[in-house]
């Protein structure tokens, strides 16, 4: 890939660029931002101690992006002296420029790889083909979140576990295990954080029931039993698969009683700050945009029915509040008593607003 296909100017405010793997292969899980910002010059770290071998890696990498960068500004130093490198995992600055290991990074930049990020669409029409062959934990980059062809991969490999020729050497029982097993690993990850389309789950559905009653496009198969009874608790008669659109509901469903739950996270730091809270801190607010929100829209339509069935340990009592959290009963107090909830005076109160600490009972 060209980087000058890219048109981005060397004092571009901001332009972000992903930077994968390691210069010599042993740290390969390892992910660097590359940050070029005209406000920021380099600081220069030359004689940093090389404590021990991940150290050196480092500033391996560090050194190998600001050489990519070089290439994209046409190798002049005065525009290199605009350069930030920021390390994504540990939230540091390793700008490192030695000149001793120069020809050691131009032969290990030939083998790596440099994926733009970020960027307008005006600035990538010119590698958008390219850039979304690549893939980062599994989904392509630069794909819409709602597109369908980002399952492509999912079903492609559902395809190939539960291939037809397979159940000729299994029972029944057998294939109803081989398609949990596969509905459990495979898209578990993508449907935890996107929508999966309806014609994608029809899809996918149809190459599990081929599999578990026979036929394909070849020939077609009686199946004996509704797939909606198939899909039903083994003590209703069914034989516990579960359906693809419920468990993608369940799966996005679930953030929010992690944002209840892991309050130390970043990404609940992240949430917080972009789109409020409320609740006395327990759910966040509902994301209003255009842009850079689709994601957390589709997560936060779960968020009803997922407070619905939500209920509270109590503790000190000053994160629930009395009258409308589920705290001490399979509903509200608002709900079980109506009368008193419309004569109460203070109805936002919490539990511990309401607790009398002298006499050890509510006021």
């Amino acid at each position: 890939m060209k980087l000058r296909s890219l048109g981005t100017p060397s004092n571009s405010p901001l332009c972000v660029f992903l930077f994968t793997g390691s210069s010599t292969g042993c740290v390969k899980s390892s992910t660097d931002i590359l940050r070029i910002n005209s406000r920021i010059k380099v600081h220069e770290l030359r004689g940093k101690p090389k404590a021990d071998l991940l150290a050196q890696l480092k500033e391996l990498k560090a050194e190998l992006a600001l050489l990519r960068v070089a290439k994209v500004t046409g190798g002049a130093p005065n525009k290199l002296s605009k350069i930030k490198v920021v390390r994504l995992s540990i939230a540091q600055v390793l700008t490192v420029i030695s000149q001793k290991q120069k020809a050691a990074l131009r032969e290990a930049y030939k083998k790596k790889k440099f994926l733009p990020l970020d960027l307008r669409p005006k600035k990538t029409r010119a590698i958008r083909k390219r850039l979304t062959k690549h893939q980062y934990l599994g989904l392509p980059l630069g794909a819409p979140n709602r597109a369908p062809y980002i399952w492509d991969g999912v079903e492609e490999r559902v395809r190939r576990r539960l291939a037809l020729w397979k159940r000729q050497y299994i029972s029944k029982g057998g294939r109803v295990t081989l398609i949990k097993s596969t509905l459990a690993s495979m898209p578990i990850y993508q449907m935890s954080i996107f929508r999966m389309p309806k014609v994608v789950v029809r899809r996918i559905e149809k190459v599990q029931r081929d599999f578990l009653w026979g036929g394909g496009n070849m020939e077609r198969k009686v199946h004996l039993v509704k797939w909606e009874v198939v899909c039903t608790d083994k003590d209703k008669g069914g034989v516990g698969l579960r359906k693809l659109a419920l468990l993608n509901k369940a799966l996005l469903g679930k953030w929010m009683w992690r944002y209840a739950c892991d309050k130390g996270n970043l990404w609940r730091q992240v949430i917080k700050v972009k789109y409020g809270q409320e609740g006395l801190d327990w759910r966040p607010k509902k994301a209003n945009g255009e842009v850079g929100v689709g994601v957390w829209k589709e997560i936060w339509k779960e968020s009803e029915w997922c407070w619905d069935n939500m209920t509270f340990r109590v503790g000190k009592g000053n994160m629930i509040r009395f009258w409308t959290d589920v705290w001490c009963s399979d509903s509200s107090l608002s709900q079980c008593f109506p009368h008193l909830f419309g004569m109460a005076a203070q109805r936002n109160s919490t539990v511990e607003e309401m607790w009398d600490q002298n006499s050890g009972q509510g006021n």
